[in-house]
């Protein structure tokens, strides 16, 4: 599926022609400020579905946080949504 950049009037950056400007490629930098804070956690909200877990992008921060050791905690939609996929 192809996604299409908003039309709105600003100027879109992207990573294979503007790196420094482009808003996509800075989620590891910016995990690594944030996991300087002692009072840092991770939340990794997770939707009804467990969508979350097959977007490779999410799981990169999962592992990122991980190995910057930041404390992480999960929370799952419902307890309903649990027993839907994994009963």
């Amino acid at each position: 599926e192809r996604y299409f950049a908003c039309d709105c009037r600003q100027r879109k950056a992207f990573n294979a022609s503007d790196p420094v400007e482009c808003e996509l490629n800075k989620f590891d930098d910016m995990l690594a400020i944030l996991a300087t804070s002692q009072d840092f956690v991770h939340v990794i909200a997770v939707d009804e579905a467990f969508s979350l877990f097959g977007r490779v992008w999410c799981l990169a921060e999962i592992a990122e946080a991980h190995d910057l050791r930041s404390t992480q905690r999960c929370v799952v939609y419902n307890r309903e949504s649990i027993d839907k996929e994994y009963s």
